[in-house]
């Protein structure tokens, strides 16, 4: 029992964090498809997390545990989400700017209009995500994440400032 909390705690965090994250949030994937991608992310950090010396007992002292998973994923996803939303905003400047803002598409991920070089500016950086491997980088920062805010505790590991540093180096 101890390892299907594990996996629900790590399942919960992976899960909304792909629910929000740009590249899967769009309505042309399904909800099960991003359900399933989170639990089988779930299952891949499962081996890889540290393991917690001592569990949660009871029912009631895992629903604190499972929010800040969930908080925690969503946190992550749209820390993701926010170089996508700046390449929107800094394409509707430039379209502005050079007086392309009229011509006006329907994005298809979130139904909302943009203009033409807000979304070529997405796509390329979408496509640069996956040349560069930057999609590696979502996954590390993933499994470092269970590190910094581990499983089973509520608080902040003790050297989270060393840890963001080495993180960003």
């Amino acid at each position: 029992l101890g390892q299907f909390e594990v996996f629900i705690l790590i399942a919960m965090r992976t899960t909304s964090m792909i629910s929000v994250m740009a590249i899967f949030s769009n309505s042309s994937m399904a909800p099960k498809l991003r359900i399933f991608l989170g639990f089988a992310l779930a299952l891949m950090c499962t081996a890889i997390v540290p393991q917690p010396d001592i569990l949660p007992v009871t029912f009631l002292m895992l629903i604190p545990l499972t929010i800040k998973e969930v908080l925690t994923g969503l946190a992550l996803g749209y820390i993701g989400n926010f170089l996508f939303e700046a390449l929107k905003f800094s394409g509707f400047l430039s379209a502005r700017l050079m007086g392309l803002s009229m011509m006006t598409i329907v994005d298809p991920s979130s139904s909302e209009k943009n203009n033409v070089l807000s979304q070529l500016l997405v796509f390329f950086a979408i496509f640069l995500l996956f040349v560069t491997d930057g999609h590696l980088f979502f996954f590390k920062a993933i499994i470092d994440s269970f590190y910094i805010l581990p499983l089973f505790k509520l608080g902040f590991h003790n050297n989270i400032i060393l840890e963001l540093v080495r993180m960003i180096q």
